[in-house]
């Protein structure tokens, strides 16, 4: 999709303005719808390029490539082709049961690390929520088909993906405050909090959540509804392939200075908000390319139409060692299957050992 005007960093496609953060000005991707499933279903939202809802500014974080590498995530590597898949009594199919304790235990220690964070990172959106978490997708039940058993381990391994969004964007906010804020040790909280082993903490802040190279997804920003734009400068820091703030259609704007929203000071330090005088500069020049492809393009004749986690204690010895996996590769989230299913025998909680 191209846009009709540009004048960096601001661009007119199809008579809406928007300012592009990050990503290609004059060559857009298409457009998305901004329905969004809600976060109460076990439906995930797709790994693509989004509206972004005041419910989850953390999607912006959503890594580009298949994030399942390193000493906590490389247990999530499962091979789609060649899933452990058991079958246990009564003829019933379930996730191996050393890779569910190992991704309890992973869900278990990032969800205790996730909410100390939470209680830290100060006022949030009024609308702010979680997505839902991967005990909620069935990875821990029984199944009646080896089919229904590979689709939900999937749906369950990339429910981990919104989780670590999470992480990376409460990261971000901490050390943002920690800049700020003399003496805000948020670690030392953390690990008090939530009694884990401090390697954890380590291992995850040199892990792909607190990794700000690596290429992540971005987002679309409506600024006419967006309650997060005080965090538009922390969300800018990761790198992303697209990230752009809109703002409505040209007849929105009048001969005012302020536009037909409120900006956050931090969008206005930039001059990342377009004036009246840049909306018309955009229009007309919108106006004068229409006008040269109505000369240039050749004539043709139209045809005519006819026609809640299990009481398990929190593992205080440090996660396992992994090697890295680096080739990155794209999502591949399995189909909704049928969840008729039962409880399996509930897998070994006992604490994995220390590298």
């Amino acid at each position: 999709m191209n846009a009709s005007a540009f004048v960096y960093p601001h661009a007119l496609v199809d008579g809406v303005v928007y300012t592009v953060l990050q990503g290609s000005h004059t060559r857009f991707p298409a457009i998305p719808s901004k329905i969004f499933p809600e976060s109460e279903s076990t439906r995930l939202p797709d790994f693509t390029l989004k509206w972004i809802p005041n419910e989850f500014p953390f999607l912006f974080f959503i890594p580009k490539y298949k994030p399942f590498y390193g000493p906590l995530f490389n247990r999530l590597a499962i091979d789609e082709k060649h899933l452990p898949i058991e079958c246990v009594e009564d003829g019933h199919y379930s996730l191996d049961r050393d890779v569910i304790t190992d991704w309890v235990t992973l869900e278990r220690n990032l969800r205790a690390i996730l909410s100390a964070m939470h209680h830290r990172c100060g006022s949030l959106p009024p609308l702010f929520q979680f997505w839902a978490f991967p005990k909620r997708y069935g990875y821990e039940n029984c199944y009646r088909s080896q089919r229904v058993a590979r689709a939900i381990a999937i749906r369950s391994r990339d429910a981990f993906v919104p989780l670590m969004a999470a992480l990376s964007f409460f990261y971000l906010v901490l050390v943002d405050r920690e800049v700020k804020v003399e003496g805000f040790a948020w670690r030392d909280e953390v690990l008090r909090d939530t009694g884990i082993h401090y390697e954890w903490l380590a291992a995850l802040e040199h892990s792909v959540v607190a990794d700000m190279t690596i290429p992540r997804v971005g987002g679309i920003v409506d600024m006419k509804t967006c309650q997060y734009s005080g965090f538009l400068k922390v969300i800018n820091q990761a790198r992303m392939d697209f990230l752009c703030l809109c703002w409505g259609p040209t007849s929105d704007w009048g001969p005012v200075e302020s536009g037909p929203v409120h900006a956050d000071p931090y969008i206005v330090s930039k001059r990342l908000m377009p004036d009246h005088i840049m909306i018309d500069n955009l229009s007309a020049m919108a106006t004068r390319h229409s006008s040269r492809s109505l000369r240039t393009a050749p004539l043709r004749s139209a045809p005519l139409h006819t026609a809640p986690l299990r009481s398990a204690p929190l593992h205080t010895a440090p996660p396992h060692s992994a090697p890295l996996r680096t080739s990155p590769q794209p999502f591949s989230t399995g189909q909704s299957p049928d969840h008729t299913h039962r409880h399996c025998p509930p897998a070994d909680k006992s604490p994995a050992p220390a590298p």
